[in-house]
């Protein structure tokens, strides 16, 4: 599985997008056989055997490569939710293969991702709505994202959220809420130290008080 980098605005967006290697095995026969097998299985709607259809197409193995039909069959297995094929499509339209990277695209098949509740997306989607990149800019919209990839395992995403809560003329109670967002994601996360600092520096120790109760409040609730 390969690992792409993408660098938007604020940092590094982590996408994986790698080839399948399991497979389905199909009937016996010759390969004219084992590809109309995969052919009929894919047109029959089963989202896995459309990847992996898609695979064999991109590959060359159902004769020569034909990219469009290959992102076709992607597509169709993407649409059912198989994250195989979503995380395909975000690394093709990034720039992994042959195609011309599509911003629009990667946004698309990454806010399906984070749908289906991956979270990894869920915080990449996060960033790309911040920083619209391939997506109109939606705050609010990202702060939703992050909080969900923050119940998914990403303590980096509750770094960005009290970052985004802190800025401008924040009133009291949301600075409250950005210093309960940054003990969330701690001391190993980077960043942490300094967004912490400039918080406290603007609290009192009765905020600061608050800020830890609802902190332990919130990590219970995490999944």
């Amino acid at each position: 599985m390969r690992l792409r980098v993408w660098v938007i605005a604020m940092g590094a967006i982590l996408i994986w997008g790698g080839l399948a290697t399991a497979q389905v095995p199909p009937p016996p026969g010759g390969p004219g056989e084992i590809g109309g097998w995969y052919e009929q299985a894919a047109k029959a709607g089963d989202p896995k055997i459309q990847f992996l259809y898609g695979v064999r197409i991109e590959q060359g193995v159902q004769g020569a490569p034909d990219m469009e039909a290959a992102l076709y069959w992607y597509e169709e297995s993407a649409k059912q939710g198989y994250a195989p094929a979503l995380h395909r499509l975000i690394a093709l339209y990034g720039g992994a293969g042959t195609i011309p990277a599509n911003p629009a695209k990667v946004a698309q098949w990454t806010g399906r991702a984070a749908g289906g509740g991956d979270a990894r997306s869920a915080f990449n989607y996060a960033v790309m709505l911040e920083t619209g990149a391939g997506v109109a800019r939606d705050v609010a919209a990202a702060l939703t994202w992050y909080e969900a990839a923050y119940d998914g395992g990403i303590d980096r995403a509750a770094l960005r959220l009290g970052y985004l809560l802190s800025q401008g003329e924040a009133a009291p109670e949301q600075l409250v809420r950005a210093l309960m967002w940054t003990d969330l994601a701690g001391a190993g996360v980077r960043g942490y130290q300094d967004l912490r600092r400039s918080l406290v520096e603007r609290l009192n120790s009765d905020q600061q008080a608050q800020a830890h109760e609802m902190s332990i409040h919130r990590r219970a609730l995490r999944r």
